[in-house]
């Protein structure tokens, strides 16, 4: 086999493999990123949060704000 065909023939198979990797690989890079799951992502700061925590004995919700006259 002559060195030129060697060499067209490794381009070709490299072309043929690593372009569906790149295109798998960003695809798993992105779904990822959307999720929040990489690792250099911080977490998102913990809002605690009570169950029921704004309602009165008699289900009604409590007003946050006072009306202005």
């Amino acid at each position: 086999m002559q060195q030129s065909r060697r060499r067209r023939l490794r381009t070709v198979v490299a072309i043929v493999v690593l372009v569906p990797l790149m295109f798998i690989g960003g695809f798993v890079f992105y779904v990822a990123s959307e999720a929040g799951e990489l690792p250099w992502q911080e977490d998102p700061t913990a809002i605690p949060v009570v169950p029921f925590g704004g309602l009165t004995s008699d289900g009604q919700p409590v007003p946050t704000e006072t009306p202005t006259p």
